[in-house]
């Protein structure tokens, strides 16, 4: 019984100090006064609780550690600019899985002996890093080169970027904070279903938030005041949506290159470029609201597309179109543009050219120049309202284009313009132009449409 007794007390002395140590406590006049000597005691899995102070070192968290949790108690500045004065690269480097850092100021990471000035550098799978505050930083506030990091509630200012991220997958990046970068917001290259959300981005010096890869999910971001695209997705299927765009000084406010993209239901303001340009294919570009583009810029513009949907967004005030482009089987219905265009430019609400495609139920109100200017050839055009536009309603060059229901009233040009061979020109309803109908073709069907004195006996001026 005395022997089992004393195994015992064996067992628990032994225990006790890797309990301990397990559990480490950094304060500057404590037995761990440094980071470093804290991360080094608690082992993997362990924990470190850092005290207030100002720490002038360079942390890592090596390749054993996986499971630690480093964390701030208090006040907790980490200074990567040391004593004495000289620069040590990144503030942070963790190479172990699965680690959570939260709740440090992280300060001054400069380029050093080849070494990125990062904040914190991210090299191993799993990380969490969480209501981190970190400025002025040589690069980027926090590089992640791993799989599975979360960076949640941070706040980064006056870095090279922001956030960066290279080759890492199923990133999440939420309800972050980035002002006043030299470069970009938020940049992810090469890496598959990134999660953009609920992030503020003010004054970035390139793109606010870039993402390459394939599956990635931009949403209810609020970007302002950016120098170039506010927001730029390249891959296959990437989402964009709900997002909050105001003030793109040089550049566009969403651009989407790829396939199989989704753009819905963001907002932009202000933008020197186009709003939303849209290179991938297929698109659906669904319920945006633009306002104000450059002045040689459209508020959407779709290139070298096919089957690309626009539909039910709405343009005000935007350059020279409110949408324009160079696709095939464009779908475009229930968009609304008003109060677009120049005077002094060819301008037009509706701007597209290529092959097929359908336009309907789409109305082009008070803009300067054409209502509809459409190039596209075998074209339906059904249902749409063209009125109080400074030049034509329907301007149509396409050959072998289907006009039916269609309404051009108020126009100060004619209300329907048809340029070309084998149009069917039916049901349509011309009214207060200065010429309601015009055509330097007649139509192959000319039937049961309403404009100037007659209905469908009355026949188009022809130019």
């Amino acid at each position: 019984m005395r022997t089992l007794r004393f195994l015992a007390s064996c067992v628990c002395f032994v225990a006790a100090p890797m309990a301990h140590a397990a559990n480490v406590v950094v304060q500057k006049n404590g037995q761990f006064p440094t980071i470093q000597a804290g991360i080094n005691a608690a082992g993997a899995n362990g924990t470190v609780t850092v005290k207030p102070g100002v720490y002038e070192e360079t942390p890592t968290i090596g390749g054993a550690f996986d499971g630690l949790v480093l964390k701030a108690s208090g006040k907790v500045i980490i200074d990567a600019r040391l004593a004495n004065g000289g620069a040590d690269g990144p503030a942070i480097v963790c190479n172990a899985d699965d680690v959570t850092i939260r709740g440090f100021t992280i300060r001054h990471a400069k380029t050093a002996m080849a070494q990125a000035g990062n904040g914190v550098v991210i090299n191993a799978p799993g990380a969490r890093l969480e209501k981190l505050a970190i400025f002025n930083c040589s690069d980027s506030g926090i590089a992640i080169f791993a799989n599975d990091v979360v960076v949640k509630n941070c706040l980064v200012v006056s870095c090279f970027n922001g956030i960066s991220a290279v080759s890492a997958n199923t990133l999440v990046l939420e309800k972050n904070t980035i002002r006043t970068t030299t470069s970009g917001g938020i940049v992810c290259s090469n890496g598959a279903g990134a999660l953009v959300r609920k992030n503020v981005l003010e004054n970035c010096g390139s793109d606010g938030i870039s993402v390459g890869g394939a599956n990635c999910r931009i949403e209810d971001n609020s970007i302002t005041r950016n120098a170039f695209s506010a927001i730029h997705a390249n891959g296959t299927h990437p989402i964009v949506r709900r997002n909050k765009v105001r003030t793109s000084f040089f550049s566009t406010g969403i651009l989407v290159v790829g396939t199989d993209a989704e753009v819905e239901s963001n907002t932009i303001f202000d933008v020197a470029g186009t709003g939303i340009y849209c290179a991938a294919s297929p698109a659906l570009v669904r319920k945006n609201r633009v306002v104000s583009t450059g002045h040689d810029q459209p508020g959407v513009f779709v290139e070298n597309g096919t089957s690309t949907i626009l539909e039910a967004n709405i343009v005000e005030y935007a350059g020279i179109a409110g949408f324009a482009g160079v696709a095939d089987n464009v779908i475009v219905r229930k968009n609304l543009v008003r109060r677009s265009g120049r005077p002094e430019s060819n301008s037009a609400a509706f701007i597209l050219s290529g092959i097929g495609g359908e336009f309907e139920s789409n109305v082009a109100k008070d803009c300067f120049g054409d209502g509809f200017r459409i190039g596209t050839s075998a074209a339906s055009v059904t249902g749409n309202v063209a009125t109080g536009n400074t030049v034509d309603g329907f301007d149509v060059d396409g050959p072998n284009c289907t006009l039916k229901g269609n309404t051009a009233k108020s126009n100060l040009g004619e209300g329907f313009d048809i340029g070309n061979a084998g149009c069917s020109f039916t049901n349509n309803t011309a009214k207060s132009n200065r010429i309601d109908v015009a055509a330097s073709v007649m139509p192959t069907t000319f039937q049961a449409n309403q404009f100037g004195s007659g209905g469908s006996s009355t026949l188009p001026e022809i130019d």
